[in-house]
């Protein structure tokens, strides 16, 4: 369930709506009911809206570049990856705006538009 649980969109369904599925077949149907309203409701609502929200505006990339570095790293690292991938990802992306931008101000200062440096 954990590691299925990291997969979006249909990660987390495909572990409670079998649940609900069995419930139902087996005859409860106000716990299956309960189990499917809380997937849809609850669970879906934080995996798919909430999680890539957090983790993206936190981390200052798009939710795309969160989701191709787990994936990333669930390939080098295991289960690490998960956390790790967005880690590196998300340091790579600021060490290469960072660069950016020392680059603009250097050529600035070399055309002379701001002689003050990189102050």
């Amino acid at each position: 369930m954990a590691f299925m649980a990291l997969i979006p969109l249909i990660g987390t369904p495909s572990v409670w709506l079998p649940g609900a599925i069995h419930l139902y077949l087996s005859g409860d149907y106000m716990n299956a009911l309960i189990l499917l309203l809380w997937g849809i409701f609850v669970v879906s609502m934080m995996d798919n809206i909430m999680r890539p929200k957090f983790t993206s505006d936190k981390a200052n990339i798009s939710t795309f570049l969160v989701f191709i570095g787990a994936f990333g790293g669930i390939i080098v690292w295991g289960f690490l990856g998960v956390f790790i991938g967005p880690l590196i990802l998300s340091l790579s992306v600021f060490l290469l705006d960072s660069y950016r931008e020392i680059w603009k101000l250097s050529l600035k200062s070399e055309i002379g538009i701001g002689k003050k440096g990189f102050s």
